[in-house]
């Protein structure tokens, strides 16, 4: 598979903000999609990354990037992905955003665990959607 290498931006005074997410154990991700040039391979060192959009076609049109494949997909407790606080960017005239796009890699376990996530599910079963 191949893509756009991207160099990641990590904020080094206040240290990983990931959850150790895939962000915080490389230097450069690749972006891949159909848009995408098809200039570099994905491998172990630069893991591949998708561009999602948000509020498309709107004013308030937003764009972050996830990782195609999560490093925990086979937990179904986990919330995300969110903001782990790091950034991608490159100057390549290939890449057609106009600021660093932030890396959406953060994945949580409600506090307490298991037994949190379910004491979460019967007050959402009592109130509907939260």
């Amino acid at each position: 598979m191949k893509g756009l290498l991207l160099e990641v931006y990590k904020n080094n005074v206040s240290g990983d903000c990931t959850n150790q997410g895939l962000s915080s154990k490389v230097k450069q991700i690749i972006i891949v999609g159909n848009d995408v040039p098809q200039a570099f391979e994905v491998d172990s060192k630069t893991p591949a990354f998708k561009v999602v959009t948000r509020w498309k076609g709107t004013d308030r049109e937003y764009h972050h990037l996830e990782p195609l494949e999560p490093l925990n997909k086979k937990d179904l407790r986990t919330i995300g992905p969110v903001f782990g606080g790091n950034y991608a960017f490159t100057n390549d005239s290939r890449f057609t955003y106009p600021y660093p796009l932030p890396i959406y890699d953060r994945y949580e376990v409600p506090m307490g665990g298991v037994e949190s996530w379910n004491e979460w599910g019967k007050l959402k079963d009592l109130k509907g959607e939260l």
